[in-house]
C-alpha cells in the first residue's frame, strides 16, 4: 500500500488540510500537530476511513480524504458518516456487498489493530546526517528527551552493562577452565618427541639392514649351488667331445664331396636339360598346326559374342527408361493412397462434427422454448405486484423511522431517571477518576521495572545466541551428535582395518617364504632336468657309438669281398683293417644299459622335482590370490574410510598412515564431543533465557493491558465528566423534540403502509405488518433475479443457436467438398495403376533390374570371355613358335658348356683325392647323415660355451657377493634379530604418536585460550565504555549520547537482514561500517566512503534501534518508508524487513 495523500477535515481540534509530511531526524513521523495526541488522532482517523471505527477524538461528523494505491490499482476515499465515495483509477469502485471494512482490509492487506503499531521512517533524510561526528549525530538522532525517556534510556545503558558483566565473568571461567601445560612440560615433552623419533629412525635403519643382510645370504647359497651342478654338466661335455673324434674322419670326406657337390650338380644339370630340350623341341613342332586351327575358330567365336552384346546393350537402355517410368508412377500412387486416407479421416470427423452439432441445435431449441415460458409466467406475477418494487429500497427506512419511534419513546421516559441521577454521577465520575490516577501510576512503575529485567535478559539472549538462532543451535548440536556417532562408526571401521593389516602381513609372511621355497624348488628342479639332459646326452652318444659300432660290424662281410682298387662302402679308403683291428670299444653295449638306467633315474628325480615345484606353484598362486583379495578390500576399506572422513570435514588423513588414523579420530571426537558439551550447556541456557523472557513479556503485557484499560478508563471518565455539564441542560429540550419527531413519523408510516393495503394507526400495528412486507420484498428480489438470470440464459442459448446453425452448415459444405476429393482421388489411382500395369506386368521393378542386369553381366561377359580367348590362343601359337627358335639355339650352346665343364670338374677330382667320379659319387654320404654329424658337433661345441660361460658368471657373481661380506651370522641368528627388532619398533612407533597427539592437544589448547583471552580483553574494553556512559549520563548530551549507543547496538543486530555479516560500529569521530566484502583489511570503512546503497541500510537500521530504544525495547509490526519521486529503494530492503517480521509499506 502506497500513501500518495491525506486529509482530515471537520475535526474540531483541526481544521484545513492535512497532509503527511516525513522527516525521521525529528520525529518518527511528522505532521502540523505535535505530540502523542495527533498521532492518536492521525491514527483513529486513518482507523476510520479504512475500517470505519469512530472515535470521540474526530467528534460528530468527521470527514477523510485518503488517496493511495495497491497491486489493484490507485484508490481515492471520500470517507465521513453520511456518504462513502471509492473511486479505482477514476471510475467509481463497487464493493459487491461486501461490508466496508472487509473490502478495504482485502485491498490494504492491513488491520485495524496493526495500526497501533505502524511506524513512519524518512530514511533518505536521514542517510544525508549519517557522515557528521559522534556528538552532532547523537543530537539529531536522538535530541532532547523527557526525563522518563532518559531514565528509561540510562535503564537500559545499566542493563547493557551488566549483561557485559556477566558475559565478562563468562569468558574468564571459560580461560581458567582451559588447562595448559607449562613451558618446562612441553620442553621435555619436545625432547621426548625428538628422542623417540630418533629411535624410530634407528630401529628403522636396523631392520632395514638385517632384511639386506638376509637376502645376501640366500643369494651366496643359490649361487654356490648353481656352479656345483654347472661344474658336473661341465664335465660331462668335454667328455662327449671326446668320443665324437671318431666320426669326424667321414664328416671331412663328406664337407669334401660338398664342395665339389655344386660343380657335379652343374653338369649334370645340363646333360639332363640337353635331353629334356630335344624332347620339348619334338612336342612343340607336332602342337603348331592344332593351335592355328584353335586362333580361326576363336575369331569367329569373338564376332558372335561383341555382335550380342550390343543387342542386349540396346534392350537394357530401353528397359531403364521403362523402369523410372514405373517409379515414377508407384511414388505418386502412394502419395495419392495417403492423400486419400487422409481425406476419408478428415470427411469422418466431419461428418461426426455435423451430427453432434444437430443434436446439439435441437437442444437448445427446447431450452428457448422453456425459458420463454419461464419468462412470460415470471412478467405476469410481476406485473400484478409492481408496487411491491418499493418495498426492496423503502422498507429498511421504514424499519429504522420505527426503531426511532422507539428510541424517542424511550429517551422520553429516561430522560427524567436520568436528570436525577447525574449529580449522583458526577460525584461518582470524579472519584472514580482520582483512584484511577493512583491506579496508573503504580502500573507505570510496575512496567519499567519489569522492561528493565526483560531488556537484561534479551541482550543476555542475544549474547548467546550470537548470529545464530537456536534452531541453527539445536540443528548444530544435532549435527555434532550424528558426526560423534558417525566417527564412533569410523573407529569400528579402522578397528577392521588395523586388524585386516595384521591378516595382510600374516599371509605376506606366508607368502614370502613359499617364494623361498619356490626358489629352492626352481633351483632343484632346474638341477634335476640338467642332470636328465645330461643323462640322455650320454645315452645318446653311447647309442650314436654303439649304432657306428654294429654298422662298422654289418660292413665286414662285403669289406673282406671287396676287390682291390675299390673303395671301402665304409670310410672309402682302398686299403683298411678289418673290424677286429679298429681301436674300438668293445663294451659299448653295457655302457649303453648303464646310461639308460642313469637316465630313467634322472627322469624320476627330476619329475618328483617338477611336481614339489608344481605343489609350491599351487600355494603361492593361492597366497597371492589372497594377498589381492586382502589388497584390494584393505584398499576399498581405506577408500570408503577416507570417504566418510572428507564427509565429516576430517583433512589429512590422506597424507598420513593408517596406522595413526585412529589417534587422529581419537583428537577429533574429543574436540567434537567438547563443542557438543558447548552447544548443550548454551542451548540450556537459552532455554532457560528464553522462558524468563516469556514469562517477563507476559508479565509487560499484562501490566500494559491493565495501563491501557485505566488510560481508557480515565480517558472516559473525563469525557463523561464534561459532558455531564451539558446533559442537564438538553434533557428538557430534547424531551419536547423527541414527542414532535414521534407523532411526525408516525404519520409518515401511516401513509407509507397504505400504499400496500394495510392499515395501520400506532407504530405496534405497524411492527406487526413488517414481516408481511419483508415476505414481499424478498419474493420480488427473487423474481428480479430470476427474471434477469432467465434473460441471460435465453440471450447465451440464441447466440449458441446461431452459432451451431452457422458451423452445421459450414460442416456439411466441408464434407460434400471431402467427398468430392476422395472420388477424384480414386480415379486418378486406378489410371496410374493401369499404366504400370502396362509397362512390366505382374513384376516388381526389382524383379526386372535384376533380370536385365543379369542379361547384361552375361553378355559384357561372353563378350570378354571370346576377346580373351582369341588374344590368348594367338599369344600361344606365337610363344610356340618363338620357343622352338630359342629352344634350339640354347641346346646347342649347352652341348658345348657340357664339354668344357666335363673337362675342368675331372681336373678338380684329382686335386681332391678322387681318381674318377665313381671314387667321388662313393664318398658321399646322405645330407640327413651330414647335417646330423654336423648338428652333434654345433651342439657339443655349444653346450661348451654355454656351461662354460654361465660357471664363470655364476663363480664372478659369488666372489662379488663375498667380497661384501655383509655378515658372519647365520640365516636363523638374522631371523630371530629381526623379530626382536620388529617388536621394539611397533613399541617406538605407540610411544612416538602418543607423544605427538599430547603436543597437539596442547597446541590447540594454546590457541583456544589465546582467542578467548582476546575476546576477554575486547569485552572488558566495551564493559568499560558502558559504564563511563552511563555514570556520564548527568552531563550535558550524555543521555543522547547514550541513547545513540544504545540505537546503534539494536540497528547493529538488524543491518544483517540487509548486509549479511555487516555490523554498525560507533567510534568518537562518527559511525562506521563493518562488512566482509569492504575492500579494507579491517572490515572498517566510514560513510562518506561506502556506497549510497550501504548508507541507506545504515540510515534505516539506525531508525529501527532508535524506535526500540523509544518504545522500551518493542519492534513495530508495520513499517511505512518514504519514497521521494524517481527514486526507488534497494532490492534487499524489503526482504529484509520480512525476514524481521516486520510488514513494510511504502508513502510517496
Amino acid at each position: 500500500m502506497q500513501i500518495h495523500a491525506f486529509g482530515l477535515s471537520r475535526v474540531p481540534t483541526f481544521l484545513g488540510q492535512w497532509d503527511l509530511d516525513f522527516d525521521g531526524r525529528t520525529d518518527v513521523f511528522s505532521i502540523p500537530l505535535t505530540g502523542e495526541k495527533s498521532i492518536a488522532l492521525f491514527l483513529d482517523a486513518l482507523k476510520f476511513a479504512l475500517f470505519d471505527i469512530s472515535s470521540e477524538k474526530l467528534g460528530k461528523n468527521p470527514e477523510v480524504r485518503l488517496v493511495f494505491s495497491t497491486e489493484e490499482g490507485r484508490f481515492e476515499l471520500l470517507r465521513s458518516h453520511e456518504n462513502t465515495e471509492i473511486r479505482k483509477n477514476g471510475m467509481p469502485f463497487d464493493l459487491q456487498a461486501a461490508p466496508f471494512p472487509v473490502a478495504m482490509a482485502r485491498i490494504t492487506h492491513l488491520d485495524a489493530d496493526k495500526l497501533e503499531d505502524t511506524l513512519f521512517y524518512d530514511i533518505l533524510s536521514t542517510s544525508e546526517s549519517l557522515t557528521e561526528n559522534a556528538d552532532t549525530l547523537a543530537s539529531s538522532l536522538i535530541g532532547n528527551v523527557s526525563e522518563s525517556l532518559g531514565n528509561a534510556i540510562l535503564t537500559q545503558g545499566i542493563e547493557v552493562s551488566q549483561q557485559k558483566a556477566a558475559l565478562l565473568a563468562a569468558s574468564k571461567s571459560v580461560i581458567d577452565g582451559i588447562s595448559v601445560v607449562s613451558d618446562e612440560e612441553e620442553e621435555r615433552l619436545n625432547q621426548q618427541l625428538i628422542k623417540a623419533g630418533v629411535s624410530h629412525a634407528a630401529l628403522q635403519n636396523e631392520i632395514a639392514q638385517l632384511k639386506d643382510s638376509m637376502d645376501w645370504l640366500i643369494r651366496i647359497n643359490m649361487l654356490k649351488d648353481e656352479a656345483a651342478r654347472l661344474s658336473k654338466q661341465l664335465t660331462a661335455v668335454n667328455g662327449d667331445l671326446s668320443r665324437f673324434d671318431v666320426k669326424k674322419n667321414v664328416l671331412e670326406k663328406a664337407l669334401k664331396t660338398d664342395a665339389l657337390a655344386p660343380d657335379y650338380d652343374v653338369l649334370s644339370k645340363l646333360r639332363v636339360d640337353e635331353k629334356e630340350e630335344g624332347k620339348l623341341i619334338t612336342e612343340l613342332k607336332k602342337s603348331v598346326p592344332m593351335l592355328s586351327e584353335r586362333v580361326r575358330s576363336a575369331s569367329l567365336a569373338h564376332a558372335e559374342a561383341d555382335k550380342n552384346f550390343k543387342s542386349v546393350l540396346e534392350n537394357y537402355n530401353e528397359k531403364c527408361v521403362t523402369l523410372e517410368r514405373v517409379r515414377e508412377l508407384d511414388e505418386k500412387i502412394e502419395d495419392s493412397q495417403i492423400q486419400s486416407k487422409h481425406l476419408k479421416e478428415e470427411l469422418f470427423n466431419e461428418q461426426t462434427a455435423a451430427r453432434l452439432l444437430s443434436e446439439e441445435n435441437t437442444r437448445l431449441k427446447n431450452v428457448l422454448s422453456q425459458l420463454t415460458i419461464r419468462s412470460q409466467l415470471l412478467n405476469k406475477k410481476m406485473d400484478d405486484l409492481s408496487m411491491d418494487k418499493l418495498l426492496v429500497d423503502e422498507l429498511e427506512e421504514y424499519k429504522r423511522l420505527l426503531d426511532e419511534i422507539d428510541a424517542e419513546v424511550i429517551r422520553s421516559a429516561e430522560a427524567e431517571e436520568t436528570q436525577r441521577e447525574l449529580q449522583k454521577r458526577i460525584e461518582s465520575s470524579r472519584s472514580a477518576l482520582l483512584d484511577v490516577q493512583n491506579v496508573i501510576a503504580a502500573l507505570k512503575n510496575e512496567e519499567l521495572a519489569v522492561t528493565g529485567e526483560l531488556s537484561m535478559k534479551e541482550r543476555m539472549l542475544s549474547k548467546s545466541l550470537g548470529i545464530e538462532g537456536v534452531e541453527t543451535l539445536a540443528a548444530e548440536l544435532d549435527n555434532q551428535n550424528e558426526r560423534l556417532n558417525a566417527l564412533d562408526a569410523l573407529q569400528g571401521r579402522i578397528v577392521l582395518l588395523a586388524e585386516g593389516h595384521d591378516r595382510f602381513n600374516q599371509v605376506k609372511a606366508g607368502l614370502e617364504s613359499t617364494k623361498h621355497a619356490l626358489r629352492l624348488a626352481t633351483v632343484a628342479l632346474n638341477a634335476a632336468r640338467q642332470a636328465y639332459i645330461d643323462k640322455t646326452a650320454v645315452v645318446n652318444s653311447a647309442q650314436q657309438a654303439y649304432s657306428f659300432y654294429l654298422e662298422v660290424l654289418s660292413l665286414n662281410e662285403p669289406r673282406e669281398k671287396l676287390a682291390n682298387g675299390k673303395p671301402c662302402p665304409l670310410c672309402g679308403a682302398i686299403h683298411h683293417p678289418y673290424s677286429v683291428k679298429l681301436p674300438f670299444d668293445r663294451s659299448l653295449e653295457d655302457k649303453l644299459a648303464k646310461a639308460k638306467e642313469d637316465a630313467q633315474l634322472a627322469l624320476v628325480e627330476s619329475e618328483k622335482c617338477k611336481a614339489e615345484f608344481a605343489q609350491l606353484q599351487l600355494q603361492q598362486t593361492e597366497a597371492e590370490n589372497i594377498l589381492n583379495t586382502l589388497t584390494t578390500e584393505l584398499n576399498e576399506a581405506k577408500g570408503e574410510i577416507l570417504y566418510i572422513a572428507s564427509e565429516l570435514n576430517i583433512v589429512g588423513l590422506r597424507e598420513k598412515k593408517p596406522i595413526t588414523w585412529a589417534a587422529v579420530l581419537k583428537q577429533k571426537q574429543t574436540s567434537l564431543a567438547n563443542r557438543r558439551d558447548d552447544l548443550e550447556a548454551r542451548l540450556e541456557k537459552i532455554q532457560g533465557l528464553t522462558e524468563a523472557i516469556e514469562s517477563l513479556k507476559e508479565k509487560r503485557e499484562d501490566a500494559a493491558l491493565k495501563t491501557a484499560r485505566k488510560k481508557e478508563e480515565q480517558a472516559s471518565l473525563e469525557e463523561a465528566l464534561k459532558n455531564f455539564a451539558n446533559m442537564s441542560a438538553e434533557l428538557e429540550k430534547n424531551q419536547k423534540d423527541s414527542e414532535l419527531n414521534r407523532v411526525s413519523l408516525t404519520r409518515l408510516l401511516e401513509r407509507a403502509f397504505a400504499r400496500f393495503g394495510l392499515k395501520a394507526s400506532n407504530p405496534a400495528i405497524m411492527k406487526q405488518n413488517l414481516p408481511t412486507l419483508e415476505k414481499r420484498r424478498e419474493q420480488w428480489i427473487n423474481w428480479s433475479v430470476e427474471k434477469k438470470q432467465i434473460e441471460e440464459e435465453t440471450a447465451q442459448s440464441e447466440e449458441a443457436l446461431r452459432n451451431t446453425v452457422a458451423s452445421l452448415t459450414a460442416q456439411k459444405k466441408s464434407a460434400e467438398t471431402l467427398e468430392k476429393d476422395i472420388e477424384a482421388l480414386t480415379e486418378q489411382i486406378k489410371r496410374f495403376q493401369k499404366e504400370r500395369h502396362e509397362a512390366i506386368a505382374s513384376q516388381t521393378p526389382e524383379e526386372v533390374i535384376a533380370a536385365i542386369e543379369t542379361e547384361k553381366a552375361n553378355a559384357t561377359r561372353l563378350a570378354e570371355e571370346a576377346k580373351l580367348s582369341l588374344a590368348s590362343k594367338e599369344e600361344a601359337l606365337l610363344s610356340t613358335q618363338n620357343k622352338i627358335n630359342t629352344l634350339e639355339a640354347h641346346r646347342s650352346e649347352t652341348i658345348k658348356s657340357i664339354e668344357s665343364l666335363s673337362d675342368a670338374f675331372n681336373q678338380k677330382l684329382q686335386k681332391a683325392g678322387f681318381p674318377n667320379e665313381s671314387s667321388f659319387l662313393s664318398s658321399q654320404i646322405s645330407t640327413a647323415q651330414k647335417d646330423d654329424l654336423m648338428r652333434q658337433n654345433d651342439e657339443l661345441l655349444e653346450r661348451y660355451r654355454v656351461v662354460n660361460s654361465q660357471y664363470e658368471e655364476k663363480q664372478q657373481a659369488l666372489n662379488s657377493l663375498q667380497e661384501k661380506n655383509l655378515t658372519t651370522r647365520t640365516r636363523e641368528q638374522l631371523e630371530e634379530e629381526l623379530l626382536e627388532k620388529s617388536d621394539l619398533f611397533h613399541t617406538a612407533t605407540a610411544q612416538l604418536t602418543g607423544l605427538r597427539e599430547k603436543m597437539a592437544k596442547n597446541a590447540n589448547n594454546k590457541n583456544r585460550r589465546k582467542r578467548e583471552e582476546a575476546e576477554f580483553q575486547k569485552l572488558q574494553t566495551s564493559l568499560e565504555r558502558w559504564e563511563s556512559l552511563c555514570a556520564n549520563a548527568e552531563e550535558p548530551r550524555g543521555i543522547a549520547r547514550l541513547g545513540l549507543s544504545l540505537a546503534v547496538t539494536y540497528g547493529s543486530s538488524d543491518i544483517d537482514a540487509f548486509i549479511p555479516g555487516a555490523k554498525i560500529k560507533l567510534r568518537d569521530e562518527g559511525l562506521k561500517l563493518f562488512a566482509p566484502e569492504l575492500s579494507d583489511a579491517s572490515g572498517l570503512a566510514g560513510m562518506k566512503t561506502i556506497s549510497a546503497d550501504q548508507r541507506f541500510f545504515v540510515a534505516l537500521s539506525l531508525l529501527l534501534g532508535r524506535s526500540e530504544l523509544f518504545a522500551r525495547r518493542s519492534k513495530p509490526e508495520f513499517v511505512i518508508l518514504k519514497q521521494n519521486q524517481n527514486e526507488a529503494f534497494p532490492s534487499q530492503t524489503f526482504t529484509g524487513l520480512e525476514s524481521l517480521n516486520l510488514t513494510i509499506g511504502v508513502a510517496r
